[in-house]
């Protein structure tokens, strides 16, 4: 198979950006079309975004458990039908109706420009579906979708059951979990995403990173901070970034390729001094 996109761009840049949830704040709501075109426009590689499915089986761009902050509803998301849907205005961050309501994946996926990079995530709970995997393939646009997973055989065997060599990246926290995913010769994995609770886990040694990176694979780290019972990357997070870039510094020094974050406009910025840098030391070296 031809070397993936997701590869090929990382071979441009010192580090790929992933926007959580596109770029959002104030009036723009999260998991829309317009929070990935402002994603895009900050910086973003890659923007994330959140998979749900109506009772009446009509998948929108959705992250479950937001039902009461986006939709005033205290239903589970699955429980709506796509017509209650359709007629719900959506909060703001302010609590106040937008004006904006959800996009349906299909209307994503058909505005999605060419190019740009999307992971489908928490779409794991709809493999099961074949309809989940005829939208993506009707949109014409695999090259530019990667989907996303916990390490489990249930979600594994799905993958495999499909015969198209989706783009895959495992949520691992150990090299067992990686060791799984590997022996499953029939999925196409395009990198690993590390989520552990201390930077001395066996999964950064520098020999195993390289190793990895030998094999081609993509390291993602998520900086994104969910609140004070998370620890999605050896404590490194968005927040102490944003006020030291020798946070940024240590997410490249562990090796990773992709940072996954809610800040895309400021990670974009340090991106850009890494660039000047090496361009620097280019020019240098040169003479």
């Amino acid at each position: 198979m031809s070397q993936n996109p997701f590869l090929r761009a990382r071979h441009t840049e010192p580090f790929l950006i992933m926007a959580h949830r596109g770029f959002w704040g104030g009036n723009i709501i999260e998991n829309s079309i317009e929070s990935s075109y402002l994603g895009y426009k900050a910086g973003a590689d890659i923007v994330e975004v959140d998979i749900c499915k109506t009772a009446d089986d009509v998948y929108y761009l959705f992250h479950n458990n937001a039902e009461p902050k986006l939709l005033s509803r205290t239903e589970d998301f699955g429980q709506l039908t796509s017509t209650e849907i359709d007629s719900i205005i959506l909060n703001n961050s302010l609590g106040t109706k937008s004006g904006y309501k959800l996009n349906k994946l299909t209307d994503f996926l058909d505005w999605l420009p060419e190019g740009k990079l999307v992971n489908l995530d928490r779409s794991w709970h709809y493999w099961t579906d074949p309809d989940f995997f005829t939208i993506l393939k009707q949109s014409d646009k695999q090259e530019q979708i990667v989907l996303k997973s916990p390490v489990q055989a249930s979600f594994l065997d799905q993958l495999v059951m499909q015969n198209d060599q989706w783009q895959y990246i495992p949520i691992v926290s150990d090299r067992q979990e990686i060791e799984l995913v590997q022996s499953y010769r029939d999925i196409h994995t395009i990198g690993v995403e590390f989520v552990m609770s201390s930077m001395e886990s066996t999964l950064l040694d520098e020999a195993y990173v390289q190793q990895l990176h030998d094999e081609h694979l993509l390291i993602v780290a998520n900086a994104e901070n969910l609140g004070i019972s998370f620890n999605l990357f050896g404590g490194l997070t968005d927040d102490q970034a944003l006020f030291d870039d020798k946070i940024w510094e240590k997410f490249l020094k562990a090796g990773v390729d992709i940072i996954q974050t809610d800040w895309t406009n400021f990670l974009s910025d340090y991106r850009e001094k890494v660039r000047k840098q090496v361009e620097t030391c280019s020019s240098i070296n040169s003479i």
